[in-house]
């Protein structure tokens, strides 16, 4: 059968993985306050001004100081001087006198029009609001302002169900691309090597449509890859080892080659998350070294196996596991998120990546479009081989706990993650496969033309998904 269960590449893991997709609450952020008003002192030049406000310049200048008595002064003024030099001496004096009266006068009307500046200065600086006032002004109620959106209303619009429970985005400090198809934490540019990771997603899998291994042009990451060729300048290496490396191994269940010239693909079909550091130890098989001193691009697809675990022991726990709680489901839960720090620790170690790593991941997606509905995909239990977990509030539990920590894991390791889920909610086998059933509960409307992502497995991308795959990967990888 060409080995279609692809180690379970879950369906029904993830058959509630996004029950509730929606859009969370979030409050308006409270406006700030300005503690205090801004202070404009204007200094005043003193030498412009004397005690009585107004200037002294113009009569030192027409009376220089003169170290004469009085009656030294009246004594020369009473005896005429009559002698012709003397006459013609006074009348040489004349224009400079007359120069110094006009250069006094100048200067007074200089000191007038800096008094005057000043007098409006000083008026502004009267004008302007006290500091009580700024703060009553910052504390006025803006509550009729427009309302501020949530990240789902923003980004995800088909979203239609207010009240459904779903990732709360809002509260992890993410900063969403303007694209809303992912995070934008990373500027991604130099790269050197390329390598994808994960999951048959990745890897590419048949379908009716494409049973050939050599059918691959359509699979995202090889897309993706001949587009950072161009971006990056990199190298495919020889054309036979090219096709090989797009490729895969029916019977290996992963790619037909592992490296081929400046990128490598250690993805396998039924991976999980501690597939990554044990199981198929795939950080080391794509990275012997240990790491790499080329500037990293690493990409990868996971969750999906990982949750039918989840659903695996949540189906088959006893009525007293169920009174207690589900230890054995959270504590699965708990140990999917713990292989996924310790990836992205060790991805992000700059010692194992000295020239730099960049990372982007997409959370896991699901095919019943958040409502459960395993038999809108005839192919589902067949393919799945597991009993549907009836316990729908507690799968809805951990299926949200565990999107809001793919979303931490990507803020605190400042590396990007993907809406996988979000964007194929309304995409699935309930609103757009063969029988649709809009009134099944969806959360998400995708529009009267939206298509079917998923092929016959319920659990991969068709054509069209791979496309919507490669989409939201290139545009974190390009903002």
């Amino acid at each position: 059968m060409m080995k279609y269960v692809l180690k379970g590449q879950v369906m029904t893991c993830l058959i509630c993985c996004f029950v509730a997709v929606g859009c969370s609450e979030n409050n308006d952020p409270q406006p700030s306050s300005q503690e205090g008003g801004p202070r404009i002192e204007l200094p005043l030049n003193p030498s412009l001004v004397d005690g009585s406000g107004e200037s002294n310049q113009m009569t030192d200048a027409v009376n220089p100081t003169d170290e004469s008595t009085p009656e030294q002064d009246a004594e020369e003024d009473a005896q005429p001087d009559s002698s012709p030099d003397a006459d013609t001496d006074a009348l040489d004096s004349l224009p400079e006198q007359e120069e110094e009266v006009e250069d006094a006068t100048e200067s007074q009307e200089e000191n007038d029009t800096a008094l005057e500046d000043a007098s409006e200065n000083e008026e502004t600086v009267d004008a302007l609001p006290e500091p009580d006032s700024l703060e009553d002004s910052a504390d006025e109620d803006t509550s009729d302002g427009p309302e501020t959106l949530t990240i789902a209303q923003t980004c995800f619009p088909w979203v239609k169900d207010p009240d459904a429970v779903g990732p709360i985005y809002d509260e992890s400090g993410a900063v969403i691309g303007s694209h809303c198809k992912g995070t934008n934490h990373q500027d991604i540019e130099g790269i050197e090597l390329v390598v994808f990771l994960g999951d048959s997603v990745t890897v590419g899998t048949p379908n009716f449509e494409n049973l050939l291994p050599t059918e691959n042009n359509h699979y995202w990451r090889n897309k993706l890859a001949e587009d950072t060729v161009s971006l990056f300048g990199l190298d495919k290496g020889e054309d036979f080892a090219w096709g090989l490396w797009k490729s895969y191994d029916p019977f290996e269940q992963k790619g037909a080659l592992n490296e081929s010239g400046d990128f490598r693909n250690c993805a396998h079909w039924g991976a999980r998350t501690d597939d990554f550091l044990e199981g198929d130890k795939q950080l080391e098989m794509c990275f012997p070294d240990g790491g790499s001193d080329k500037r990293t691009l690493v990409m990868f697809t996971v969750g999906g196996n990982d949750f039918k675990e989840i659903v695996e022991k949540g189906s088959e726990s006893s009525e007293e596991e169920a009174e207690a709680g589900y230890p054995a489901v959270w504590e699965e839960a708990e140990s999917i998120i713990s292989h996924l720090e310790d990836t992205l620790e060790w991805l992000t170690d700059p010692v194992r990546f000295p020239n730099g790593v960049s990372v982007i991941f997409a959370n896991p997606y699901e095919f019943t479009d958040g409502t459960g509905d395993t038999a809108s995909c005839g192919s589902a239990e067949v393919l799945s081989g597991v009993e549907a977990w009836q316990d729908n509030d507690t799968l809805q539990q951990v299926s949200t706990w565990i999107a809001d920590q793919f979303m931490q894991i990507a803020v605190s390791s400042q590396t990007d993650m993907v809406f996988m889920l979000e964007q194929f909610c309304g995409h699935g086998y309930v609103m757009t496969g063969p029988n649709p059933n809009p009134s099944a509960g969806s959360p998400c409307d995708a529009g009267p033309d939206a298509e079917v992502w998923f092929d016959e497995t319920c659990v991969h991308p068709n054509a069209a998904g791979h496309q919507a795959i490669y989409d939201m990967f290139k545009a974190v990888l390009l903002e």
